[in-house]
């Protein structure tokens, strides 16, 4: 049986820390690549656990999270979590550090 994925009303808005709802500084520049190459993209960056975004092309739907490698970015555990749940149910989980050649490469497999 599934669980259901809810949030905290706690973990929302005016109480979620920065941490929790937080965006890495090439958040907005991954956004930006995804599209260039030619993927639709959906900004979930504002859900605790949840990916940062989620790009479909062709059908394919790509689960992302967006980490700054100068600050030694890693997955929170509710992340982790999340990641092993996308990969468990078939879906694909990317990490991205660096979005030029991380989407790039990704727009090729996909």
């Amino acid at each position: 049986m599934m669980k259901n994925w809810t949030i905290p009303r706690n973990r929302i808005g005016r109480g979620a820390s920065r941490y929790v709802c937080g965006k890495d500084r090439n958040h907005n520049e991954a956004i930006r690549y995804a599209r260039v190459f030619g993927w639709d993209v959906f900004d979930t960056h504002k859900l605790p656990g949840f990916c940062d975004f989620i790009m479909l092309r062709a059908g394919h739907n790509i689960y992302v999270e967006v980490k700054n490698p100068e600050a030694g970015g890693k997955l929170t555990a509710d992340q982790e979590a999340f990641k092993m749940r996308v990969e468990a149910s078939g879906g694909h989980y990317e990490v991205i550090r660096y979005p030029a050649e991380d989407l790039e490469r990704i727009s090729k497999e996909f």
